[in-house]
């Protein structure tokens, strides 16, 4: 029950909006459509003369997951299948919240999309590769989303002169992908959407040298719970280190992650309201059941409270174990990393519980969703770690003061406290203790902290999850996306406004850095003169966490190294006392 009420609230972290990648008619310079003969098939994409790319979109990795193929790992493909049209992008997975219902939904969406610059001879030349996993909670989003549109950053590498490719990947969501009881324990049926996710993974190394890119030089980056997907897999099969990905990004995300930890038999309630709700309850094998069930009978079962399906789950196998013990012991795949996150991950998702006003309504929340003991929260909410002056946004960012401003008259007098013991506990201790976890195993880390507040969210709320995505992908045209007490609300314009330019420039600065990263494996080489340089995250103590923060303000960017130390006592509280033993 604790995991549910948490990541039912993860899942409003917006999806998508519109084709992933700008319209183009057109062929390339040659007059030809771009093509790629991979294993199975020869792949027809479209050129774009406005962006001087090449897009190859919709393209299946693996076979449909319908009728005796759902409820289970992804299948390859073992047939030719021809010439494969890949200009337009395909179906979304089906999701399970209202926002993205509008968009074409289907079983069959195991699919990806590629872009890569045109006119490069890629007999010759093979370039790095950029995979992004979405978020949404694992019950939303798409590598269709708007706001994951690669175009930008795939043209600002060719501006960098270091060219990649750049791919998206969709996945099975809510029941459909992390379906789990007792039923299902032991059936290799667990974590279809990981499973999904890796298969892609094989399917990039196997076929890429096909579309110019180098399986050699691949990076992983995902958001959210894209990015805790990436961290179970550099944790999977106990970090056996199956070559899929040479360095990997994690955006407001982790592997040692908040949530209860997840077991087969943790879904079983689930299960139950899922079978009895589409006629399964007495069949030998219900899951088999599950399988001729039609697509809308079973959405229904799945798109209610008692049957979300939220979150991965302890098999065995793919997740072996607790995460926070495999990194413990140093099972993982050891590659360079960039963490990254917003100062204010939590304010937004503190707007959708309800109004706290006193500490003993906050300490409530805490013993239902937490794994504290009573003598825990008595040092947690003390002076030195969150006493009832801690506040996200700093309190010196906005006015009127509390309990004046907007946040505290609308959500409560405890709201800032609670956004920021939220966002350490969600969000940002997971991103430190990974950090240190790496560092301390000699791997390369850079950290980031985000303190921009984009064109249209109120300053109370401050920097919330996922502020970051427009100027790491440096789309300037994509809205963005707030969560609040009404579920998501859309932000129009998050890169326009009075600081446009400076929005511009940071765009400009953060994505640069990350092809960078993806072409050299370190954000710092070959940065331009008058670039603030990338610090290692270093092993050793607060004293060595080196982190860049990004901000602006009316005169333009604000750039600097900050070390990775603010609310040390109460953070590391959190870490020693709850994410040891979490998800």
């Amino acid at each position: 029950m604790k995991t549910s009420a948490i990541f039912s609230l993860l899942t409003l972290t917006g999806s998508g909006f519109v084709a992933a990648v700008p319209a183009g008619n057109g062929h390339g310079g040659s007059g030809t459509v771009p093509k790629a003969n991979i294993r199975n098939g020869t792949v027809h994409g479209r050129y774009s003369p406005e962006w001087n790319q090449d897009f190859f979109l919709g393209i299946p990795y693996a076979q449909p997951p319908t009728g005796p193929r759902r409820f289970r790992p992804p299948q390859h493909y073992t047939q030719g299948l021809g010439n494969i049209q890949a200009k337009q992008t395909g179906n979304w997975c089906w999701g399970y919240r209202g926002d993205q219902w509008e968009y074409p939904q289907d079983e069959d969406c195991l699919t990806l999309n590629i872009v890569r610059p045109a006119g490069i001879n890629y007999n010759s030349r093979k370039l790095p590769v950029a995979i992004f996993i979405h978020g949404g909670g694992f019950l939303i989003g798409s590598a269709h989303d708007q706001r994951y549109n690669m175009t930008f950053l795939v043209d600002q590498s060719v501006k960098e002169g270091t060219p990649v490719i750049g791919i998206g990947i969709n996945y099975r969501l809510g029941g459909l992908g992390w379906i789990a009881s007792r039923q299902v324990a032991g059936t290799k049926n667990l974590n279809l959407g990981l499973k999904d996710q890796r298969v892609a993974l094989h399917w990039v190394q196997e076929n890429i040298r096909a579309f110019g890119g180098d399986p050699k030089k691949v990076t992983l980056f995902g958001a959210s719970a894209g990015a805790l997907s990436i961290g179970l897999h550099q944790l999977a099969y106990n970090g056996r280190d199956d070559k899929l990905f040479s360095q990997v990004m994690l955006l407001s995300g982790a592997p040692t992650f908040f949530a209860t930890p997840g077991f087969p038999e943790t879904g079983q309630a689930r299960y139950d309201h899922i079978i009895n709700y589409t006629g399964c309850l007495n069949e030998t094998d219900s899951l088999e059941c599950l399988r001729g069930v039609p697509i809308a009978t079973l959405n229904a079962a799945i798109n209610s409270t008692a049957g979300q399906y939220i979150a991965p789950t302890i098999d065995g196998e793919f997740v072996s174990g607790l995460p926070s013990e495999s990194l413990k012991r140093g099972r993982f795949v050891k590659v360079p990393t960039v963490m990254a996150g917003t100062t204010d991950e939590g304010a937004g998702y503190a707007r959708q519980l309800v109004k706290y006003e006193t500490e003993a309504q906050l300490r409530g929340w805490l013993e239902a969703t937490t794994f504290f003991k009573p003598h825990m929260l008595d040092t947690l909410l003390n002076s030195t770690h969150y006493g009832d002056s801690v506040s996200i946004p700093s309190a010196a960012d906005f006015s009127p003061a509390r309990p004046n401003d907007p946040g505290s008259i609308a959500h409560g007098d405890q709201y800032h406290r609670m956004a920021a013991l939220l966002g350490d506990i969600w969000f940002i201790a997971g991103k430190r203790n990974y950090a240190q976890r790496l560092a301390q195993f000699g791997v390369p880390v850079w950290s980031v902290r985000s303190n921009v507040l984009p064109n249209g969210y109120a300053a109370w709320s401050g920097a919330v999850h996922t502020t970051d995505v427009n100027f790491i992908f440096n789309n300037l045209e994509s809205p963005g996306y707030d969560i609040g007490g009404t579920g998501v609300r859309v932000v129009q314009n998050p890169m326009g406004g009075p600081r446009a330019n400076q929005f511009k420039d940071l765009a400009d600065f953060a994505s640069r850095s990350f092809v960078r990263f993806f072409a050299r494996g370190d954000p710092a080489a070959g940065r331009k003169s008058g670039d603030v340089n990338w610090i290692r995250y270093k092993a050793g103590g607060s004293s060595k966490a080196n982190q860049i923060v990004w901000d602006v303000d009316d005169n333009g960017i604000k750039v600097h190294i900050e070390q990775d130390n603010f609310r040390q006592a109460g953070i590391q509280h959190i870490i020693d006392y709850h994410l040891q033993g979490s998800y």
